[in-house]
């Protein structure tokens, strides 16, 4: 009789051990979990199975956060529901990067639906070291000519031709040796730095630049050579 009791108390001592464990992994994840916080109307780069767009955030539900029509050149691409895609966003506080799928798609508005991601990634703008000695230096945008204005590993901002938008893909020959990089537009606006057609372009790097300063200073010593 005392070994039943024994085995029976051991077994509700496991039992009790796992189930608090699992009442304290729930606590805890749920407390962790963070949702995205986005304003309406930001402007978004959408990478989906086909290519790369621009949209802009409507809104968030219950049922998720929804986007407005994917457009490519002005045109609207179609998606489908259960695509992966992957969102990255400005803020105010730096650049927000998510994946997450498609739940459901207006037939009539074309806007879509996205599961709130579990995980995201906030890089903080601030934090990164801007360097303006390159500034006045040319360099090649999407194949046209542009001014470099600032770099930093994350982004740069620059001049160039008024024909791209928030939220297109860019290609920049960087000067020198510095090679080419890879982003989008994350705003593009006119000012007293530009005329005619001109804007001045804020772009993010797809992939941060890496040996930043190396680069930078065997740039100035070609042009100083």
């Amino acid at each position: 009789m005392s070994e039943i009791l024994s085995t029976f108390g051991l077994f509700v001592a496991v039992f009790a051990f796992f189930g608090v464990g699992a009442w304290v992994y729930s606590r805890f994840t749920s407390e962790k979990r963070k949702e995205v916080e986005l304003e309406s109307g930001s402007v978004v780069r959408l990478i989906a199975p086909g290519g790369a767009y621009r949209c802009h955030f409507t809104g968030a539900s219950a049922k998720g956060l929804t986007f407005s029509a994917p457009l490519q050149k002005d045109h609207y691409v179609p998606l489908r529901v259960g695509d992966s895609v992957m969102i990255q966003v400005t803020k105010s506080s730096g650049l927000l990067t998510f994946r997450t799928s498609i739940t459901s798609r207006d037939a009539t508005t074309h806007q879509f639906t996205v599961h709130q991601p579990d995980h995201f990634r906030e890089v903080d703008r601030r934090s990164e070291e801007r360097d303006s000695s390159l500034k006045g230096t040319s360099l090649a945008v999407n194949g046209q000519s542009g001014t470099l204005l600032d770099l930093s590993a994350g982004g740069a901002r620059l001049i160039a031709r008024d024909a791209i938008k928030p939220g297109d893909s860019i290609r920049l020959e960087l000067p020198q040796e510095m090679g080419t990089v890879y982003g989008w537009a994350l705003e593009c606006l006119r000012g007293t730095l530009t005329s005619g057609s001109e804007q001045v372009i804020r772009v993010r790097f797809e992939q941060p630049l890496t040996g930043l300063k190396t680069l930078q200073r065997r740039s100035l010593h070609l042009e100083q050579s």
